[in-house]
């Protein structure tokens, strides 16, 4: 997720924090709990779909880690 947010990523990134969403089956609760504990809250419940859509909020308790960005040639 720091790759995904960093100013330094290549193009089309970076994303905006605010903007990160993950949708997971409502059923797989270590999933849910997983994203939670990386700062995502539950937004919406979708029934027909049997998933929520959680949105990243900041409240993680701890930061993310960033990791070494390389770019890659071909």
């Amino acid at each position: 997720m720091s790759y995904a947010t960093d100013p330094s990523s290549p193009s089309p990134l970076p994303v905006r924090s605010e903007k990160l969403v993950a949708r997971i089956g409502d059923k797989n609760e270590p999933s849910i709990r997983l994203f939670e504990k990386l700062g995502f809250s539950v937004t919406k419940r979708v029934a027909v779909f049997e998933e929520v859509e959680l949105r990243y909020t900041g409240t993680n308790s701890t930061p993310w880690i960033a990791g070494t960005i390389t770019k890659l040639t071909m």
